[in-house]
């Protein structure tokens, strides 16, 4: 397991946690865009690799967010950094499913997406998440803030994703639904 402290952070800063892909697709900019619009006491942690993370690094660079926003690479400990995270973030421009949401929800820490195709199917804004929706940088700012500090929202989403891991993602819950769909299957095979 992580600490802030691991990373330079002080910690009684907040973090708001990336893990995705260095893609166009994935949002990063937006979300580099948005670190320069929050308080100076909130650090972004950006885990991942890909195709454009120069470009990303090039954008920290010139908006003179290096103190603040830190590339960690890929990353295989998912959940450690989840645990030093006070928000997970997932600005996708375009996400069909998207682990993080349930990733998220597992650690017990509040999300932000955007109305991609996966948040938007799983997603109850306010409830166990905040949407917004997709490239709206002051959506994003004002979520992303929300989330950060607003104790008695905090607790509802971080309760909520909890119920909703549960719900549809816990093991148990799966086999629950694969055994449902393989009965289903085998009776209208037997009834051709």
């Amino acid at each position: 397991e992580y600490k802030k402290s691991d990373f330079n952070i002080n910690e009684n800063a907040k973090v708001v946690l990336l893990l995705s892909r260095m893609h166009w697709k994935k949002g990063i900019d937006l979300l580099i865009d948005a670190a320069q619009k929050i308080d100076d006491n909130v650090y972004f942690l950006l885990a991942g690799d890909g195709p454009d993370i120069d470009k990303y690094k090039a954008q920290v660079r010139a908006l003179n967010l290096e103190r603040r926003v830190i590339f960690l690479g890929w990353q295989t400990d998912r959940l450690g950094l989840l645990s030093i995270a006070d928000v997970c973030v997932l600005p996708s421009r375009y996400e069909p499913f998207g682990i993080v949401m349930t990733e998220a929800w597992f650690a017990g820490v509040p999300l932000v997406a955007t109305k991609a195709a996966g948040a938007k199917n799983y997603v109850t804004d306010l409830h166990d998440g905040l949407l917004v929706e997709i490239d709206d940088l002051q959506g994003l700012v004002k979520a992303l803030t929300m989330a950060l500090e607003d104790p008695k929202l905090r607790k509802k989403l971080i309760i909520n994703g909890k119920n909703s891991y549960e719900k549809d993602f816990s093991r148990d819950s799966v086999i629950s639904t694969l055994v449902k769909s393989y009965k289903k299957m085998i009776l209208d095979f037997r009834n051709l």
